[in-house]
């Protein structure tokens, strides 16, 4: 007998939802928060972005690789995709445990 279609995935809190619903990735929040500011540059703080996103932020966020920017489609750092999808660069502020967002002029997809 075949599972039932709501088996089939799990969304990020482990719980079960039906096959065709929304995947709503980790970064998501920060990336519509991203997309709906005016200014073409503006910092937050790791806690800023914690409280954004639900989650804490990893240990690596600490590290400038982490926020390092990439304009390869096939990226499988979600968190990069997250800035890049709502046109903007990250930058850590070193020390600061802070990041500055700058709007950039790119071919990135912005739905």
């Amino acid at each position: 007998m075949p599972s039932p279609p709501w088996l089939a995935a799990k969304s990020l809190q482990g719980r079960r939802r039906p096959l065709g619903a929304a995947v709503i990735a980790k970064y998501d929040p920060l990336r519509d928060y991203l997309r709906k500011q005016k200014t073409d540059e503006l910092e937050l703080s790791f806690a800023e972005m914690e409280r954004k996103i639900g989650y804490m932020l990893p240990k690596s966020a600490s590290l400038p690789q982490w926020w390092a920017n990439t304009t390869d489609p096939t990226t499988t750092h979600v968190q990069r995709t997250a800035w890049g999808d709502a046109g903007f660069d990250a930058f850590l502020i070193a020390g600061a445990d802070r990041v500055r967002f700058k709007r950039v002029q790119s071919t990135r997809s912005a739905p």
